[in-house]
């Protein structure tokens, strides 16, 4: 289609006009996402990275359905179990990753096999509350009478979903076992995003938002 023709001509249509920022304040920190791209942008994943002067680093993932536009969404409670050394650190990172961004090109079940790292933050669906951060993994493979299965391990309570399609590059997973574990993961060439939930988390009104990298 057009968009693949014209794609240079499709992405100016389209481009975000995004900003973004942490907002440090004395009780909690907020993650401020400001949309003025003259379109909605749904299924938004934030990627914020402190970095300190010593060079560690602590990540964190945000995940909202949607930020309409002209809207400013705020992330509550972000960097809290590090901002005791707010005068040491060195920078944010922040990547914004949503639907209107994706590529156009579609990946195969073959395509986005494998085994995948990264972090996952547990918070609110609706962005309040951002709690912990784990490192997780993600192993993906194509599964008997389903498009793929995914397992992801690092937390207390390991997930095991299955999707019966993987379309347009994503996949909507729920678990046969355990109740209140689904998630929707969005595949890249090189990475996978989206967010989950165990059955504790699921009973408590909280999703694990993530982002992890392939390793070849």
């Amino acid at each position: 289609g057009i968009r693949n023709k014209k794609k240079e001509e499709f992405t100016d249509l389209i481009r975000r006009d995004l900003s973004s920022g942490i907002e440090w304040g004395y009780v909690w920190n907020d993650a401020t996402v400001v949309n003025k791209s003259g379109y909605s942008i749904n299924n938004v994943l934030v990627v914020a990275k402190r970095v300190t002067k010593a060079g560690d680093e602590y990540p964190e993932v945000y995940w909202s359905k949607a930020i309409a536009d002209g809207a400013t969404y705020s992330f509550e409670g972000v960097m809290d179990s590090h901002s005791s050394g707010l005068d040491t650190s060195k920078s944010v990172l922040i990547g914004i990753y949503h639907d209107e961004m994706r590529p156009v090109e579609h990946l195969g079940v073959s395509d986005v096999e494998g085994t995948y790292k990264g972090v996952a933050t547990q918070m609110q669906a609706d962005g309040s509350n951002i709690k912990l951060t784990n490192d997780v993994q993600l192993e993906t493979r194509s599964g008997k009478g389903w498009a793929v299965e995914l397992n992801i391990s690092g937390l207390n309570e390991p997930i095991e979903l299955t999707a019966d399609i993987l379309l347009d590059s994503s996949a909507h997973a729920f678990s046969q076992v355990g109740k209140g574990q689904q998630g929707h993961i969005f595949f890249l060439p090189t990475a996978a995003y989206g967010w989950f939930t165990t059955s504790t988390a699921a009973d408590e009104g909280d999703i694990f938002s993530f982002y992890v990298e392939k390793k070849r």
